[in-house]
């Protein structure tokens, strides 16, 4: 595993086996011994005819932020939980202590009525593909909002349910996807996606909602699976995303019934649009903006822009006088 020199970390693997092998157990800190830093790393096995698989290497991680899921290897006490400083998805931190136990769960999406703008044999196609849309970060922001719920508050929200004696009742913070199809065409599927959560309380295989949906904050990027209507494509050929003024590239796999568009999304939730065809007019250090003016706008002293489109202009006054 290569760490980021910058933080100094270093790998104790405990003590040696018969003087010949390192212990299975690895626990990454620093050198002031606090665990914390940041971790741009994929948990592999890199030796796979050692014997020695990952899930029995006794990885301990209590602390830190890292680029992939650390929830399997997170010591006892601690939880992976959605990060709040850019770049990285996940941080660990100590578990809140309940005396009524708080879990985090991932429900399924909510996909809002179509509006009458979208073709009638287009429906059910798009009704199912919205349905399984995919954020893997989802289930760290909920296990985020749910480590934030004291011992106090927990035993508050089971006493407003209808299980308030119940011994086995549980706490529950659902996050699920709020989806609203909005525009479907050969060419266009414009729909909005927004990260919510609810407050359930858990008893014997019933529940009762405590709170309904608030908004989820999902902080930093995020990978954001579409699976695209039945004949929007029909080869696995990239599609375009505009977002909140931006484009991104999304990658199309053919995941048996039907074509899914993957795409990193580093801006937050709020309307999509798909298409076939770019519709970004300029590159500035490699991210795609949807107007030459709002790319001339960020770019700063020095920096290129690229032009993707012919015959386009733009008010440079404001841009011009700000790199001066």
């Amino acid at each position: 595993m290569i760490l980021p020199e910058l933080y100094r970390e270093k790998i104790e693997y405990g003590a040696q086996q018969g003087g010949c092998c390192p212990a299975k157990g690895l626990e990454i800190q620093n050198e002031a011994g606090n665990k914390n830093g940041n971790f741009n790393v994929v948990f592999a096995d890199s030796n796979s005819e050692d014997g020695v698989t990952l899930e029995e290497a006794n990885i301990v991680i209590s602390g830190g932020y890292f680029t992939s899921d650390p929830s399997e290897y997170t010591a006892d006490g601690y939880i992976a939980v959605a990060s709040d400083k850019n770049g990285y998805a996940y941080k660990v931190e100590k578990k809140t202590e309940t005396t009524v136990p708080v879990e985090p769960a991932v429900g399924e999406s909510n996909v809002s009525d179509l509006p009458e703008e979208i073709p009638e044999d287009a429906v059910e196609a798009v009704k199912k593909a919205a349905a399984n849309i995919a954020v893997p970060e989802i289930s760290a922001a909920a296990a985020a909002e749910a480590n934030q719920i004291s011992d106090e508050q927990a035993s508050e929200i089971k006493q407003n349910s209808k299980f308030s004696e119940a011994d086995d009742a549980k706490v529950e913070v659902r996050a699920y996807l709020d989806i609203k199809p909005e525009v479907y065409s050969e060419d266009s599927y414009k729909l909005n996606i927004t990260p919510v959560y609810k407050i359930v309380v858990v008893s014997g295989g019933e529940e009762d909602v405590v709170e309904e949906a608030r908004p989820l904050d999902i902080k930093g990027t995020t990978t954001v699976f579409i699976p695209l209507p039945a004949k929007f494509v029909t080869s696995a050929d990239d599609v375009y995303v505009q977002h909140k003024g931006y484009e991104y590239i999304a990658e199309v796999m053919n995941t048996g019934d039907n074509y899914t568009a993957t795409f990193t999304n580093p801006h937050g939730f709020s309307e999509f649009t798909i298409t076939k065809e770019p519709a970004a007019e300029a590159v500035l250090n490699g991210v795609r903006y949807n107007t030459l003016e709002d790319a001339l706008d960020a770019a700063k002293d020095g920096e290129t822009v690229t032009v993707l489109k012919d015959g386009l202009s733009a008010d440079m006054s404001e841009t011009a006088e700000r790199l001066r």
